[in-house]
């Protein structure tokens, strides 16, 4: 258990080379954790980075806040020389700075990962929306994805309402850049690169025009989701597209190692009785359904499974090992795929360790009786697996939790 007396809110979490780990997340505590760390004058919530040792000892806390913005980051990687990597946005909160410089403002942080100091603050800002939603490491630095609004300031060149990829090196030189638009918006939500430097990129849109006009699948009524491959240097090199006449959010990408991919995400039926569309092979259990897809190296499905009770499952992250593949998510169904763990009140947040043939290997729950969720999932150098979320509960999996807002948790699990 991690935080204050307010919300606290594991969002990301990535393995470091000794055996720990680092978590980012937002909260509105001024105590706890974040006792001395935080300035009386900053909007909430702020954000914070913290470094867990492999014993689950905290090693350093960085908080990040604003007089004039709330800062939210989403994600978080760590490079290959050490150093730690944030995402996420400042959304301002002084009229005269929206009217002038946007709603909300992208933004990156390097850290170092042996002390916490911040290394680098980077803003992208225009005069619309602009937000940074995930960050993966690569060979040559790090990628990012998001969305913005805007068409100026740092985005000028790009079309409105576009999802956005950009490629930096180590020293936030720019490598390359993409954007895809429609008429009815977009985001890069999930991002993975191998270690050859492809990158896969989740974009979930509603457009069917425009830059997506050429994804012959797509539907177009709710959400659909196209997962793209680009090679290292930014070139094109497939789609995968999920998509049917309901709701499909599949936001959670990793990259397998040998070209590839897994994919995670969940489906929602809104007009039919059955999945239609790219999913017309699929079954439905019930509201919402959590599935699994297995992308080859040349872009094709090698497999698909759902992951459903009666009731809503979703998932929020997904991670590969040589070992298999982590999956996290939450859950209000106990029967059907989560019979194992039941359910103790509201949603259950869970992992999931499925073999390279999708088949469940183990399903482990973080739950209590009130609300708990898991938001991010990373495998650890030794082999165990890292999630972490946010729970409400002070039972279950958290007696030890006092706080009656929501508390940050990391949990570890071994897959042995």
């Amino acid at each position: 258990m991690f935080g204050g007396e307010g919300n606290d809110i594991f969002r990301g979490v990535a393995a470091t080379s000794d055996g720990g780990y680092v978590a980012c997340g937002t909260t509105t505590s001024a105590d706890g954790a974040f006792a001395d760390l935080v300035s009386e004058d900053w909007y909430v919530p702020f954000s914070f980075v913290v470094k867990f040792d492999k014993d689950a000892n905290v090693k350093w806390v960085k908080a990040f806040g604003s007089a004039s913005a709330a800062v939210f980051l989403e994600d978080i990687a760590v490079l290959d020389n050490g150093n730690i990597i944030a995402v996420g946005y400042k959304h301002m909160t002084d009229s005269e700075l929206i009217e002038t410089i946007g709603i909300s403002d992208a933004v990156i942080y390097s850290i170092s990962g042996s002390t916490g100091r911040m290394l680098r603050e980077k803003v992208y800002s225009g005069t619309k929306t602009d937000i940074f939603n995930c960050v993966s490491a690569t060979p040559d630095g790090f990628v990012v994805g998001g969305k913005s609004d805007s068409a100026d300031g740092a985005f000028a060149g790009i079309p409105e309402n576009s999802a956005l990829i950009f490629s930096f090196d180590t020293s936030f030189n720019f490598l390359w850049k993409k954007s895809l638009s429609g008429s009815k918006g977009a985001s890069i939500d999930g991002i993975s690169a191998d270690k050859n430097g492809n990158v896969f990129a989740a974009c979930l849109t509603s457009s069917t025009d425009g830059d997506f006009a050429g994804f012959e699948e797509l539907m177009g009524g709710y959400t659909d989701t196209v997962i793209i491959k680009y090679d290292s240097n930014g070139n094109y090199k497939w789609d995968f597209v999920i998509a049917s006449s309901g709701r499909d959010e599949f936001a959670s990408v990793a990259a397998d190692g040998s070209g590839g991919c897994v994919i995670g995400g969940h489906y929602e039926l809104i007009t039919t009785y059955a999945p239609d569309g790219t999913l017309a092979d699929v079954h439905n259990c019930g509201g919402v359904d959590a599935l699994v897809f297995r992308v080859n190296a040349n872009g094709t499905e090698k497999w698909k499974k759902v992951f459903s009770g009666l009731y809503d499952d979703y998932i929020t992250g997904i991670d590969v090992s040589s070992k298999g593949y982590a999956v996290s998510g939450y859950t209000k169904s106990g029967n059907r795929d989560f019979a194992s763990i039941g359910n103790l009140g509201g949603f259950d947040g869970y992992v999931r360790i499925i073999s390279t043939t999708g088949s469940s290997v183990k399903l482990c729950s973080q739950a209590g009786s009130l609300e708990d969720t898991s938001l991010g999932i990373a495998f650890s150098t030794s082999g165990n697996v890292l999630v972490a979320g946010k729970t409400k509960s002070s039972d279950g999996n958290f007696k030890d939790n006092s706080n009656s807002g929501y508390t940050g948790y990391v949990a570890v699990y071994s897959i042995q």
